[in-house]
């Protein structure tokens, strides 16, 4: 009978990584950080001007924001604000 030979495995540990830079590295992999972008200036829209619930269409390119109002009075109102919103 042939010998058996005792094969220790070794299983090597690598760095610890904190949650975060794993949430950063899947984002990157899957090329998920300009949606995730275009969501945070979104919420910025409706946080900063207040005009979130009369906001139709809204799309983010180029760093630029484009909306469509449903409200000519919303729309006039914002222009008033128009370099406090840029800020």
């Amino acid at each position: 009978m042939a010998e058996y030979k005792k094969r220790s495995y070794f299983i090597r540990r690598k760095e610890a990584l904190t949650m975060e830079e794993v949430v950063e590295e899947y984002i990157k992999s899957a090329k998920l950080a300009a949606g995730l972008n275009t969501q945070r200036v979104f919420a910025a829209w409706d946080e900063c001007s207040g005009a979130g619930p009369f906001t139709l269409k809204r799309y983010f390119r180029s760093g630029t924001l484009y909306i469509t109002l449903s409200s000519s009075v919303i729309r006039n109102q914002l222009s008033f604000q128009k370099e406090a919103l840029i800020e």
